[in-house]
């Protein structure tokens, strides 16, 4: 009666022992479940047009996976995971549940919407994963030359999974020391190694903390791949610019540069109330345009330049393993080759006589043109079928501008370069430069663009090569067109023999 009745007891305890361990296994789901999710639920919201949500992004947001459970809870759900077969070392293959799991992929939480700004930290614009170099990269730049951001090291700390965090420090940072123009920028890349357990892991998140200061840091942040892991694409030339309510001018751009050698485009869209995604569609459906949402929130101290020196730094390593040669330029920009047995872009980026593995760029000198002033254009009206930029611009300055004076462009090789601005490489390879009467010259219609309407400046002359090429790129007739530019050269007073003479050598 004694054994049967301890062993009734026994199997009561059991039984007890069994339902604990069921309720405790299920709260444990619970938790996982819910620090999935703890990210989105408490995501705080804010009215970008508030004052008081200035400085505060939804990448900023600090969420406590624990949700605030006691310490011996948590240390009771990884000991009962170690008896199950987890290990505080668990990767992400085995317990991979705050990573791209949550929700699908979404683009829109791959950009900042406000650049990340705390003092004792660098001011940053944009973070991203390269699966090829497997680091994580950040770019900004610094509030002046005083920064000594190179001579921080951080700890980048990486969700794993519920349970483990790895991480990882920053590797070097090199110092931006060259001031370039009126209003210089100087630049800061950070760059930290991506543990292998994310490298093939689309969004994920981490924290960036000063090694020397951990009172301070960036928390949460969500990172995604630079490009996603899918496009296995690579390109000779890609071009790369910032636009503000520029949409009308896009496809004409886009079409005259994809005839002449560009295989990619990515336009940084720094407009909040953006219809390029719309405009635009046909060229993003067919790969040949990616559009990346760029329009932080205003904030103190924000420049135009800043943000511009940011994107193009951005372009520069988000692609860095994706294409051989960069072209950063604005949309009244179009570059024309000049050399009749070399038509396209790329047939001046292919010479065996370039230093590939020490070539940082090739410099391309500025050209303007605008409008003439004589010109009676309500004339010209009934002679324009298509009012395109080239039809609207007839003249150009008698010389291009003055090399290195801050209106050169580079095509770039992401591979040799470090730090780009705007006209040039502030740290990379070496820079040669092409001449603009016999080889390629950047055009640059600056008239046309609504920030510098109507100008124009030195001595001009007529130079219609850039109207003949584009209707030769679209095969229209050229016999009607030389009738057609007849007469528009009869409307700007003695410039007949000058147009004449430059044609010659035109394409």
């Amino acid at each position: 009666m004694s054994v049967t009745g301890s062993f009734s007891t026994r199997n009561a305890v059991v039984s007890f022992l069994i339902v604990i361990a069921i309720y405790v296994l299920c709260t444990i789901g619970v938790q996982i479940n819910w620090s999935n999710n703890a990210a989105v639920i408490f995501e705080p919201s804010c009215d970008p047009e508030d004052d008081l949500c200035e400085g505060v992004g939804s990448q900023i947001q600090e969420v406590d996976h624990d949700l605030g459970q006691p310490s011996w809870y948590t240390d009771m759900t990884r000991h009962l995971l170690n008896i199950l077969g987890y290990s505080d070392n668990t990767t992400s293959t085995t317990l991979h549940h705050n990573i791209g799991t949550t929700k699908a992929f979404d683009k829109k939480d791959c950009f900042l919407t406000n650049k990340l700004d705390k003092p004792g930290m660098p001011i940053v614009h944009s973070i991203f994963a390269d699966s090829i170099s497997q680091e994580v990269i950040m770019t900004g730049v610094l509030r002046g030359f005083f920064d000594s951001w190179h001579k921080e090291t951080f700890r980048c700390e990486f969700e794993v999974d519920t349970y483990t965090q790895i991480v990882t420090y920053t590797d070097p940072i090199v110092q931006d020391f060259k001031r370039f123009g009126e209003e210089p920028q100087y630049s800061v890349v950070i760059t930290c190694p991506l543990p292998k357990e994310l490298s093939q892991v689309e969004q994920f998140r981490m924290n960036l903390t000063p090694a020397s200061n951990t009172t301070v840091s960036y928390k949460n942040i969500i990172v995604c791949q630079g490009v996603p892991i899918k496009d296995t694409r690579k390109h000779v030339l890609t071009m790369c610019t910032m636009t503000k309510n520029m949409d009308r001018y896009v496809p004409n751009w886009l079409n005259y540069h994809k005839f002449l050698g560009v295989e990619h485009v990515i336009i940084y869209d720094n407009s909040p109330k953006s219809t390029l995604p719309k405009t635009a569609r046909r060229y993003i459906d067919n790969g040949f345009l990616t559009i990346i949402p760029w329009a932080h929130h205003h904030s103190a101290n924000k420049t135009y330049l800043e943000v511009q020196v940011a994107s193009e730094n951005d372009c520069m390593w988000r692609y860095k393993h994706k294409t051989q040669w960069m072209i950063k330029i604005d949309v009244d920009e179009f570059l024309q080759p000049m050399d009749p047995n070399r038509t396209k872009i790329t047939d001046y980026l292919t010479d065996d006589k370039l230093n590939f593995r020490t070539l940082g760029s090739v410099r391309i000198q500025n050209w303007f043109f605008c409008r003439h002033k004589q010109v009676n254009y309500a004339a010209l009206k009934p002679l324009h079928s298509q009012r395109s930029v080239f039809e609207r611009n007839l003249v150009r300055n008698a010389k291009p501008s003055a090399i290195n004076r801050g209106r050169d462009k580079a095509i770039a090789r992401p591979g040799n370069i470090h730090y780009y601005k705007i006209h040039g490489v502030k740290l990379g390879g070496d820079t040669i430069s092409l001449s603009p009467t016999t080889e390629m010259r950047l055009v640059h219609y600056r008239g046309d663009n609504p920030r510098h309407a109507g100008f124009c400046s030195g001595k001009n002359v007529a130079d219609f090569s850039m109207i003949r090429l584009w209707h030769r790129l679209h095969g229209a007739d050229m016999r009607e067109l030389e009738v057609h530019l007849g007469k528009m050269l009869e409307l700007i007073r003695g410039k007949g023999k000058k147009e004449k003479e430059i044609n010659k050598k035109s394409l």
